[in-house]
């Protein structure tokens, strides 16, 4: 039978490292072709190859028995490649059901479908069992959840290949449960399946033929019935498997730390114990059960509510990690690539993050050194491959990237060591590596604190295990009484005989077992409804400012002002609706002042020269030198790579003193300009001025677009999250081009009527027009980190600033109390939706916390 995909000899080398080598895999229709392999064996490299992310330096990939190249991402999905990545490619900003459909939203007549596409999502998400509101922002999901994200963002796809690179890493027994139903319903269907995981039960149990990678070559490929867990580690590691849970002896001692009745983090309850020198001392339960909640508290990450921790018998508080530190305590958490490193570090740099002040003089001046020597030994004792410690850290497998953060969190030398699910998403070797360094640390005399959902992790390395359940302790034992069922069942709110305590049934310790229907998780209130529709707060503030000014001078009302008002405004706004959508892509423009000047004094002198010109073509002439400007930004930052404030910093002296020359000093007045270049900005229409119109007709074009196109939204894909949008075919240079040539034309409309506005048109009008667009935008609510916000809310900070600029100029007050005022705003508006943010997902999380907890059962 023709393999639906087949790889033939595929190479890829990075740099002199050949990372695969003469690859040969087929995937066949009804099929699933397990593939597994140490961390660094080539598995990742092989699945970006299918998905078009990378590309092979020789061998072919034929399709259906026909030879196909596979050019990107979008060109994958295209050929009914579905792809779930190790870890989520998502969209923080962006709501789940953009997250699933990203690049491929929906569409009516007039734009994106939002009912359908949230209809299919929650679909999808019902099919997965997955309980989740679909309209909920990503970045308030956990890690679990964002990889079942990523699982129904494959399955809806209709592909005929899917390559599940670690789907199930993160997320419950049930999830895997249901997502093996999938599977089978998927082969069924004639979808040919790659499956890549480090549970080699799964591996056997779910694949239909084995492949195994080692060093970036193919050790073998069998069918799975003739394979067995002992044949697959001897042919992973090349050896014969040893003792993967090395247990050295230790001398347990005194209590390290003692915890008693603590409660925080919305659902954490009365957990009391201690942990002793020398012991090792196991967290579990499944995911969300608060093992992870009671060691921040620890560490000085989340602050409880209630309850004592002491350390050597002192009574402490932690305040922040700086002072857990200082106490003794290191932490490794979790995710190794959002908490635990800093990527584009070199090892060096990772490993001696926590001691810099202790490696620096009294000027600041670090030891380089001393600093390379600690990082060379560290990396020594955790027998991190790589070529040295100034190696990039993001170039190492996931093993060695942990060994990384070992080091880092061992350097400080801690008195407790916390660790959060330390052999996560790394192979069976680099496992038996971390256990061994694990249990030597214990025989040190450090005290150790395991948390993993995996029962035989910390059956086979902890001295005593805690059970957590719905945020409290479910059960305690010692390791000569240790019993994986009991565990389990503990775990899951099941107990067997009387032996495994089980608390009343609240909500927050409900059984796992029930599934409840999808229920939308909601911030309730004002808050939830602001942080929904932050506008509503924009106008709210505004109506207060408006109201401020007008007790004091009840001038501000009268309709001469507040056309004035309203005119400021326009040409600020629509400068603003242009830096928004440039902000939202994560990029920023200075240059729009310099743009304005420029395109107002080239279209400014074209019609002096042509004073019975049309004024159509005049706007024609300046948005077209505002659009050649903003193109000129776009090949900086987009093809060069320059970053964009570099980029625009640089463009806006160019552009600035590039005008200053062309007009020589000269100053253009509407004395020697037709009246039909004022009348631009002195048409009125049922009483309201023409540019009024024209800003709000550009602030609903733009707010509809940013809506519902897709362009729109794979704005805000980038700005979210730049590399997960190249995983989707978002292609980052096109839509950087389109937001500052956009911007460009807007800032070349803006010149002419700047000029029709005011009369007067030189070289140096507008000069801090820049910061007044990028406030607007901020106090708007637009992320300064890209991702979120609106244009409608850039619109209403452009209005807000006008109001403020005149209510002073009515006031009386001193000029500089206007710029006070306006630094104030910002930082005010800043600090709000900040706080906004924060209690919004305080209360959405802990709403999701008092859910039934669900977790992995190994």
């Amino acid at each position: 039978m023709t393999p639906v995909i087949e790889l033939r000899g595929i190479t890829k080398r990075f740099g002199p490292v050949e990372v695969l080598s003469d690859i040969d895999l087929g995937l066949h229709a009804g099929r699933v072709h397990s593939l597994a392999g140490e961390n660094g064996a080539g598995k990742s490299t092989l699945v970006k190859i299918l998905g078009g992310i990378h590309q092979p330096d020789s061998g072919r990939i034929l399709k259906d028995g026909k030879e196909t190249t596979i050019l990107d991402a979008a060109d994958a999905r295209r050929q009914g490649i579905a792809v779930i990545h190790q870890h989520p490619a998502v969209f923080p900003d962006l709501s789940v059901a953009e997250n699933v459909f990203v690049g491929r939203q929906p569409r009516r007549m007039f734009g994106i479908d939002w009912a359908a596409m949230t209809r299919k999502a929650q679909e999808l998400l019902s099919r997965l069992r997955i309980d989740i509101d679909v309209r909920m922002p990503v970045k308030m999901l956990s890690i679990a959840e964002r990889q079942t994200i990523e699982i129904a963002k494959a399955l809806s796809i209709d592909a005929r290949v899917l390559v599940m690179d670690e789907p199930t890493s993160t997320i419950s027994s049930r999830e895997v449960d249901r997502l093996f139903e999938i599977v089978e319903g998927l082969k069924k269907q004639g979808v040919a399946i790659l499956f890549i995981s480090h549970f080699i039960d799964e591996i056997l149990g779910l694949g239909d033929e084995v492949t195994i990678l080692r060093s970036g070559k193919r050790i073998i490929t069998s069918p799975a019935a003739d394979l067995t867990p002992e044949k697959i580690v001897r042919h992973m590691i090349g050896t014969e498997p040893g003792a993967f849970f090395p247990k050295e002896d230790a001398q347990i001692g005194m209590p390290v730390v003692t915890v008693r009745e603590l409660s925080g983090a919305g659902f954490v309850q009365n957990v009391s114990f201690d942990v002793r020198s020398g012991e090792i001392l196991g967290f579990f339960g499944l995911v969300g059960a608060g093992r992870s909640e009671v060691a921040q508290m620890l560490f000085g990450i989340t602050r409880p509510d209630q309850g004592e921790i002491r350390v050597h018998g002192r009574l402490v508080r932690p305040r922040s990690p700086r002072h857990a530190m200082r106490l003794g305590i290191s932490f490794l958490p979790e995710d190794r690539h959002q908490q635990g490193l800093v990527l584009q570090f070199s090892i060096r740099a990772n490993e001696t993050l926590p001691i810099l002040r202790q490696l620096a003089d009294r000027l600041g001046i670090v030891n380089r050194a001393k600093e390379r020597q600690i990082a060379r030994d560290f990396a020594a004792r955790m027998r991190v491959v790589a070529t040295g410690v100034e190696q990039l850290t993001n170039t190492l497998s996931g093993g060695n990237q942990q060994k990384v953060l070992l080091a880092k969190w061992l350097i400080p030398s801690p008195k407790v060591l916390i660790l959060d699910e330390p052999t996560r998403g790394i192979d069976v070797g680099a496992k038996a590596e971390i256990h061994r360094i694990i249990s030597h640390l214990a025989a040190q005399g450090i005290a150790v604190i395991l948390i993993s959902d995996d029962a035989q992790e910390v059956i086979g390395m902890a001295d005593r295990i805690i059970v957590f359940r719905g945020g409290r302790v479910a059960a305690e034992t010692v390791r000569a009484s240790f019993d994986r069922e009991a565990i389990l069942l503990a775990a899951a709110h099941t107990a067997r005989d009387h032996n495994v305590p089980d608390p009343p049934r609240t909500a927050s310790t409900q059984s796992s077992e029930t599934v409840p229907a999808p229920v939308p998780a909601r911030s309730r209130g004002l808050m939830g409804r602001l942080m929904r529709v932050r506008e509503l707060g924009l106008v709210l503030a505004l109506l207060l400012i408006c109201a401020a000014v007008t007790m004091r001078e009840p001038r501000f009302l009268q309709a001469a002002n507040l056309e004035q008002v309203a005119l400021s405004a326009t040409l600020v706004c629509i400068v603003a609706l242009g830096e928004a959508l440039v902000i939202i892509s994560r990029q920023i423009d200075l240059s729009v002042g310099a743009i304005v000047a420029t395109s107002a004094f080239v279209s400014a002198e074209w019609l002096e020269r042509y004073p019975d010109g049309s004024i159509f073509f005049v706007l024609l002439i300046g948005c077209a030198v505002g659009g050649a400007l903003g193109v000129v930004n776009s090949f900086l930052v987009a093809l060069f790579r320059i970053p964009a404030i570099v980029a625009t910093l640089g463009t806006l002296a160019i552009y600035r003193g590039g005008v200053i020359v062309f007009a020589g000093g000269r100053q253009i007045s509407a004395t020697v300009l037709p009246d039909s270049y004022g009348n631009i900005a002195r048409v009125h229409v049922a009483g309201v001025p023409l540019l009024v119109f024209v800003a709000a007709l550009l602030t609903v074009a733009f707010g509809l677009a940013a809506r519902f196109t897709r362009i729109g939204r794979n704005l805000y894909a980038l700005g979210s999250n730049q590399e997960s949008a190249r995983f989707a075919g978002i292609s980052e240079p096109r839509h950087i081009a389109l937001v500052f040539t956009l911007s460009g034309l807007l800032c070349g409309l803006v010149g002419v009527l700047w000029g029709a506005r005011f009369g007067t048109v030189d070289a140096v009008i507008a000069p801090d027009l820049h910061l007044q667009a990028i406030s607007a935008v901020v106090v708007g609510g637009v992320s300064i980190f890209g991702g979120s916000g609106s244009v409608y809310g850039a619109a209403l900070g452009a209005v807000i600033f006008a109001v403020l600029q005149n209510g002073v100029q009515l006031l009386g007050i001193n000029r500089f109390w206007l710029q006070a005022v306006v630094g104030a705003a910002i930082l005010g508006t800043v600090v709000f939706y900040s706080h906004l943010a924060r209690r919004a997902e305080q209360v959405e999380r802990e709403s999701r916390r008092r859910r039934p907890a669900r977790g992995r059962l190994p």
